[in-house]
């Protein structure tokens, strides 16, 4: 290559270098990473019996528990994964991050201490978006989101304004600090209790949206009434709840999908709620439709805008006039 080219392509190199140590989106998936065709290709550890007296060592000490573990563990595309993801996180800043997603290959295990220091590097500089899918498995159960990172000493957890995570535990809540600017939260397949949820939203004064799905350890909700600007509200599959109750003064639209035996009270937001969604499990007789009809006018009595969903309903009511509905079976 000539001097003068070499020279040229080196100052954007230096130009694109800097920009990308500083880019504002981190985004990690197999899509986003190239895996893709990597994922496609059969996935193997080389010569069996080179392997073999690994894969037994760690059984006999007790490390895994089976083959497909050793194989979660150290499978190509996981490796891979971590080591792209490791090497940007290395080479970048941290500064300017403004949303953090990350999304592994689903079924495969990821060292916890490894994914801590990635949340830690973008946490700390202060984030706007953070988004995490954990499928791990049984292993990936037993993950805890470190709530250390959230706690007022640290000051760039006060800039979050979204915060959806799924697939690990959220515990020792009792930690974390005000998050003055969250407005959005989205719990789906969370080991966490109505207690500790409570604990966490109230440090989360301007939290506007609140969405739960697959949430099994939850038996009692409660949102208290100092949730002043929170709009929506939707619990989804929480199959373990037993009580809703929801004291927040501006609550405008609210969505439940789950049996109907679960007891809904929504206090002092039931005159405000204006816009309600229920549904039924699927492939289950619910009787959802006769319970919105006999239960939700004294639940909600001002709602304009109803939809009901129900398989195998058990009985019928016909809804009444004085209520407008869209009704879906």
């Amino acid at each position: 290559m000539p001097l003068r080219d070499a020279a040229q392509a080196a100052c954007v190199s230096h130009a694109f270098l800097r920009f990308w140590r500083s880019y504002g989106r981190l985004d990690f998936d197999i899509y986003t990473l190239g895996l893709l065709d990597v994922g496609r290709r059969l996935l193997s550890f080389g010569p069996i019996d080179k392997e073999l007296p690994v894969i037994e060592d760690q059984l006999r000490r007790g490390v895994i528990a089976t083959f497909d573990e050793y194989f979660e563990k150290n499978s190509p595309i996981i490796k891979e994964f971590s080591a792209r993801v490791d090497h940007i996180m290395h080479n970048h800043v941290g500064t300017g991050v403004q949303t953090f997603r990350l999304v592994p290959p689903h079924g495969f295990y990821i060292n916890p201490a490894v994914l801590d220091r990635w949340f830690q590097a973008v946490i700390a500089q202060g984030i706007s978006e953070f988004y995490l899918y954990l499928d791990m498995g049984d292993e990936g159960l037993g993950y805890n989101f470190p709530c250390s990172l959230l706690s007022s000493s640290n000051r760039g957890c006060s800039t979050i304004t979204s915060f959806s995570i799924a697939g690990c535990g959220l515990h020792s809540l009792d930690r974390v600090g005000c998050l003055i600017s969250l407005c959005v939260v989205h719990l789906h397949r969370m080991r966490v209790t109505g207690e500790e949820l409570i604990c966490f939203l109230s440090t989360s004064p301007r939290l506007q949206k609140l969405q739960l799905s697959y949430c099994n350890d939850m038996v009692c909700l409660k949102i208290p009434h100092s949730l002043s600007r929170l709009k929506l509200l939707l619990v989804r599959n929480c199959n373990s709840l037993q009580t809703i109750g929801c004291d927040a003064p501006q609550l405008k639209s609210f969505g439940y999908d789950g049996l109907p035996t679960t007891q809904i009270c929504l206090g002092d937001s039931s005159p405000l709620v204006r816009e309600m969604r229920m549904s039924g499990i699927d492939d289950e007789p619910t009787g959802m439709l006769c319970y919105a009809t006999t239960k939700l006018p004294s639940v909600a009595p001002n709602i304009s805008s109803l939809v009901l969903s129900s398989c195998f309903e058990l009985s019928i009511s016909v809804v009444s006039s004085d209520c407008n509905s869209n009704e879906k079976a």
